[in-house]
């Protein structure tokens, strides 16, 4: 197996499987990645958090990425659930528009996407407000969980499929 040595083939695979991970939870057809990529990484950040010492500012900051990553998983599962089942009485009436399915995804898609990016933006507000030292703390776990995860598997399934999540992603609140 290839490991990734260089950081440039770290970024490069992280952006992979990023991109493949939010395409394939967004998809509304298949079963969405547990956790969700926001909401690992809001639980990796979790595992820092105490060596971050952070001042009031990034604490009010980093609540409020925490709260939305929190809303957003359970609103996008939520939404899974009733496309699900949405599609499953379509189908069974046996008269499904499937064009009609695949275009209803496909909205579906665009507005997670959107609301992903929103989530995104908060985390990114957090990392901006920290100092030297405590991005420097932050980069090194992102490295350490780029090596946990080693390369892309070669069958090109998500790694983060039902039943392999490690308990609950974010402690309860």
């Amino acid at each position: 197996m290839k490991r990734y040595r260089s950081l440039s083939q770290k970024l490069m695979a992280a952006a992979v499987f990023a991109g493949l991970a939010s395409a394939i939870s967004t998809a509304g057809a298949f079963p969405s990645p547990k956790p969700d990529p926001e909401e690992r990484l809001a639980a990796m950040l979790w595992r820092i958090h105490g060596e971050l010492n952070l001042n009031g500012e990034q604490d009010g900051l980093w609540k409020r990425a925490e709260d939305d990553t929190r809303q957003m998983t359970k609103s996008h599962r939520e939404r899974f659930e009733t496309a699900q089942k949405d599609i499953k009485s379509a189908l069974s009436d046996g008269s499904a528009d499937l064009r009609a399915l695949f275009d209803k995804l496909d909205a579906d898609k665009s507005s997670v996407e959107a609301r992903m990016k929103e989530n995104r933006k908060l985390w990114l507000s957090f990392y901006d407000s920290l100092d030297p030292t405590q991005k420097k703390t932050v980069n090194a776990q992102l490295l350490a969980e780029l090596d946990r995860m080693g390369p892309m598997p070669a069958d090109g399934k998500c790694r983060f499929a039902p039943g392999k999540a490690e308990g609950n992603p974010l402690p309860p609140k």
